[in-house]
């Protein structure tokens, strides 16, 4: 009696198809979501103080998300930052969690360039630091005073954040009402987005490794 071939061809597309669809849902799941995302109003400057120090904000995420990058606010989108800058995040008492060097040329999104790291969950109700490296010789500005933020849903504005003068990359501890310093920035996503088994692919694997085995017993 003659054999269907066509089984395990088949069958391999059929789930072949169920996996990219089920990775698609999985990539909208876990698409990340610019934590500030917009401001009006203001006054930019190029340093607090005329020191190195770090400047930024505090929030408090209002449902457990994860960070996926940290940005930095690039005024004059039609050309590159002028130097690079270290952007960091920290609980209120100053633990640095994550951090990473925003380049010139760092991925543009909106008004801030990006560089991911690796995912950081933060919790809902805790309150967090955000800061910038801001040095000599200051090339670059961050908005202090703004008239109206616009953030997340899920991130409350707490006030804003700097280290002490002259600290260098350092937590921003002291914190103060006013919107602003706007210069950091993070995406997030609210759920994990750290890679996991998907279970469309591993059927995927199995069929096969089955249909070779078939296959092999047929050719013996």
């Amino acid at each position: 009696m003659k054999k269907n071939s066509g089984f395990c061809p088949s069958l391999l597309r059929a789930i072949f198809s169920a996996t990219l669809l089920y990775m698609a849902m999985v990539d909208a799941t876990h698409a990340s979501t610019v934590a500030l995302q917009g401001f009006s109003g203001g006054s930019t400057f190029p340093a607090f103080n005329g020191t190195n120090q770090t400047l930024g904000w505090e929030f408090t995420p209002t449902s457990n998300i994860w960070v996926t990058d940290l940005g930095f606010w690039d005024s004059t989108t039609s050309t590159p930052l002028s130097q690079a800058h270290d952007v960091g995040l920290w609980t209120t008492g100053g633990t640095l969690l994550a951090s990473i060097t925003i380049q010139t040329t760092s991925t543009l999104m909106g008004a801030f360039r990006f560089e991911p790291i690796t995912a950081l969950n933060l919790t809902a109700g805790t309150s967090y630091l955000i800061g910038a490296s801001y040095y000599s010789p200051f090339s670059d500005v961050y908005t202090s005073g703004a008239s109206s933020i616009t953030m997340a849903s899920e991130i409350t504005f707490n006030g804003t954040a700097r280290s002490g003068s002259s600290s260098g990359f350092a937590a921003p501890t002291t914190v103060s009402t006013g919107n602003g310093r706007f210069g950091p920035n993070f995406t997030f996503s609210t759920s994990d987005p750290s890679p996991v088994p998907e279970p469309a692919g591993l059927g995927l694997f199995a069929i096969g490794t089955a249909c070779l085995v078939v296959r092999r017993r047929r050719t013996a």
